[in-house]
C-alpha cells in the first residue's frame, strides 16, 4: 500500500519529535543523575548509606535549643534532597567512630561533647570559649584571631568538613556560639555546597568562620562568610588530605 507525500510527511515529523522528546528526556536524566552524584560524593555518601546527624544537650541539660533543631532540620532537608537517609542521635548516643558514617555534628563544645572532641582531636589549636569564661565568652579561638560574641549584633559559627581518617568519611562540624548562629551556619552550607564550597574544594576539606549580622533584625539568614581558614585550621597529620577538585 502506498502512502501519499503528505501521510508521509507527517509520520516523519511524529517521529522525529519522538526520537527528539526521547533524547531530551535521556539528556535530563543523565544530567539529573550526574548531579545527585556529585552532590552525594560532596557528603561521601554511597547507594544505601545513611548520615549520622549529631546533636548536642543546651548547656548540659536534658534539652536541644530550637535553634540546634532547626539546624538538623536543614540537615536532614539537605541529605533528603540528594535521595539519602539519615540517622539522628544526640552526642552520648552517638558512639560510632569518626569516619565510619558521614556525619553532620550540630553545636558547640558547650552542649554537644562530641564537637569538643572534634575540635580537641582534628584541628589545630581551634576552641570556642564557654558561657563562663571569665573573658571572651563564646568566643572562637584561632591561632590567627579571636571572633568575638556580640549579642544581637554579629555571631559567629565554625563551618567545617574534614576527614577523620584517610579512606573515611567526611565530618561536617556546625559550631555557632549561639544556636542561632548555628542555624545561619546550617543555612549556608545548604545554599553553598553545590556552588561555591564544591568549586573551590571539590570533596576536600575546608573550614570556614560565618557570621550572622543582627540576628534578632534580618534573622538567622543574613549570614556571610567572614574568613575561610582551611589552610591552617587542621592538625599535621590532617593536612595532607586537604585537596582540590574531586
Amino acid at each position: 500500500m502506498s502512502i501519499s507525500p503528505t501521510l508521509q510527511d507527517l509520520l516523519i515529523g511524529i517521529t522525529t519529535s519522538v526520537i527528539t522528546g526521547v533524547a531530551v528526556w535521556l539528556w535530563q536524566k543523565i544530567q539529573q543523575s550526574r548531579l545527585g552524584n556529585r552532590k552525594a560524593n560532596f557528603f561521601g555518601l554511597k547507594p544505601n548509606d545513611e548520615c549520622l546527624v549529631v546533636l548536642g544537650n543546651y548547656r548540659g541539660q536534658n534539652a536541644t535549643s530550637h535553634g540546634d533543631i532547626d539546624s538538623m532540620v536543614e540537615a536532614v532537608k539537605i541529605i533528603h534532597s540528594i535521595g539519602y537517609g539519615v540517622k539522628v542521635a544526640p552526642f552520648d548516643k552517638a558512639i560510632e567512630s569518626p569516619g565510619e558514617s558521614s556525619e553532620i555534628c550540630i553545636g558547640g563544645p558547650s552542649s554537644n561533647d562530641r564537637t569538643g572532641t572534634h575540635l580537641s582531636a582534628f584541628f589545630n589549636e581551634i576552641h570556642v570559649n564557654s558561657h563562663d569564661a571569665p573573658t571572651d565568652r563564646l568566643a572562637i579561638v584561632t591561632k590567627k584571631k579571636v571572633y568575638r560574641y556580640e549579642s544581637g549584633e554579629k555571631e559567629y559559627a565554625l563551618l567545617s568538613k574534614f576527614y577523620p581518617r584517610v579512606g573515611g568519611k567526611p565530618v561536617f562540624l556546625i559550631c555557632g556560639q549561639t544556636a542561632f548562629a548555628t542555624k545561619g551556619a546550617s543555612y549556608y552550607l545548604a545554599k553553598n555546597f553545590d556552588d561555591s564550597i564544591r568549586k573551590k574544594y571539590g570533596n576536600g576539606e575546608f573550614c570556614f568562620i560565618v557570621r550572622v549580622i543582627s540576628p534578632w533584625t534580618f534573622g538567622h539568614k543574613s549570614v556571610e562568610l567572614v574568613d575561610d581558614i582551611s589552610k591552617f585550621a587542621f592538625t599535621q597529620s590532617n593536612k595532607s588530605q586537604i585537596r582540590k577538585g574531586g
